[in-house]
């Protein structure tokens, strides 16, 4: 039992000796954003600067087609561990990625310039229509929900613009509509709301479209939600809305699932125009991607909670202990499945060299004892040998337990018999 204590201290003390080590070093790992300025983009500066302080360094990667960044996310042969997805992936089938979870709900902002009679989508045939660029969620999603009603390139004018660039061109006359994915805590978007020169529209059949995309809700803001002093806008707003998804490689560290976690439940809580507090971060729009269980593990608990090692301890040393204390587990049980089992762990092979080693000594010693006198260096030999058999001898490795016994036995003997021999020749 001692031998196996101190085989498994030093196992124990080799592991903890790396685990500090490693809790020193700074982890990089790159995330991928929309254009800069956007809630992709301050999303993961926020992050990057709250990940600083656990001594994680963010690389934040911007792109105009955010759509394709769960792409990235997704090739394993690719640098890009995080990214922002808020569109439909009911299409494509993504193995490598997890959802960490919903950060917002970003609410699809219809706006036109004042003096235009709009009822209904469908008063949107022939105008200007601002849908945002290529392969951008905005232009995603408006085209998505004019197809519904039938209007496309054909019978409308479809201009490929940045949100800001659409809002000059609405107020200098060159626009009539444009749709603006906004979140709905962005200034941007109360900018909007409180343009003289813009008029909101309300989206009416949000509920309808909601129930045709599985990904899409329903949304409503209250009058009074842009201006309570002005009353802007002057009624309750429909809005349709997609959930802004932070998502993850599947092999992405634990212990950067629980810094990442633990910084959205602090940050991404308050209320907004079409939320309540501590509706986000959640778990509750993800529909079309696995769930990361460290990721649920920590929003589901109590705000303000971390798990045990989190709590107690350096996050850097809990987070390495986090990483590697499987690894330690599977150590222990196989140490411990191993010890009861009776398989020989290095000392006991190393004894086990050993006994054959002097069971031939004894060999060789009977066969010169049985034709000659033993030499003082030979009686020297033998007295080393004889001290590695045991009378009652019990070893624990049952698949050889019989043949080590027999040769324990049979060593015993033959030490009597040599030294029989050698009285015998004195």
């Amino acid at each position: 039992m001692k031998k196996f204590i101190l085989t498994l201290s030093a196992l124990s003390i080799l592991l903890l000796c790396f685990i500090l080590l490693n809790s020193f070093l700074t982890t990089k790992i790159t995330i991928a954003a929309g254009p800069k300025g956007g809630f992709f983009d301050t999303s993961a500066l926020l992050l990057k600067k709250r990940l600083k302080e656990k001594n994680i360094d963010l690389r934040i990667i911007n792109r105009e087609d955010t759509i394709k960044i769960i792409n990235d996310v997704n090739d394993q042969n690719s640098d890009t561990s995080l990214g922002f997805v808020a569109q439909d992936l009911k299409k494509v089938q993504y193995d490598n990625v997890e959802a960490v979870g919903s950060l917002i709900l970003e609410p699809l902002f219809i706006f036109h310039k004042k003096g235009l009679d709009l009822n209904s989508l469908n008063d949107f045939k022939g105008l200007k229509l601002g849908v945002g660029p290529d392969n951008s969620g905005t232009r995603l999603l408006a085209e998505t929900i004019l197809q519904l009603y039938g209007i496309n390139q054909t019978n409308a004018s479809f201009v490929k613009e940045t949100h800001s660039k659409h809002l000059d061109m609405i107020q200098n006359g060159n626009l009539d509509v444009g749709f603006f994915l906004l979140p709905a805590n962005n200034n941007f978007v109360f900018q909007l709301g409180t343009n003289p020169n813009l008029q909101i529209f309300s989206l009416d059949t949000s509920s309808v479209i909601s129930r045709k995309f599985d990904y899409l809700y329903a949304e409503t803001v209250k009058a009074g939600g842009f201006d309570l002093i002005n009353s802007l806008p002057e009624q309750d707003i429909r809005v349709i809305a997609l959930p802004v998804n932070l998502i993850a490689k599947k092999n992405l560290d634990p212990s950067i699932v629980v810094a990442i976690s633990s910084i959205l439940k602090q940050e991404f809580r308050s209320p907004n125009l079409i939320s309540d507090a501590a509706t986000f971060p959640s778990m509750d729009y993800i529909n079309d991607l696995p769930i990361n269980k460290r990721a649920k593990e920590i929003i589901d608990l109590p705000f303000g909670s971390l798990p045990f090692l989190y709590k107690y301890l350096p996050f850097q040393l809990a987070g390495t202990i986090d990483k590697f204390g499987i690894y330690l587990s599977y150590i222990l049980t196989l140490v411990v499945v191993l010890r009861y089992t009776g398989f020989p762990y290095p000392f006991r092979v190393y004894k086990m060299i050993m006994y054959h080693t002097h069971y031939k000594v004894l060999l060789e010693l009977h066969a010169k004892s049985s034709k000659s006198r033993l030499s003082r260096k030979d009686l020297e030999n033998l007295k080393v040998s004889e001290n590695y058999f045991k009378k009652d001898y019990n070893p624990n490795f049952a698949i050889t337990k019989k043949e080590t016994i027999a040769e324990n036995n049979m060593a015993l003997k033959l030490g009597k018999k040599i030294r029989k021999n050698y009285s015998e020749r004195k």
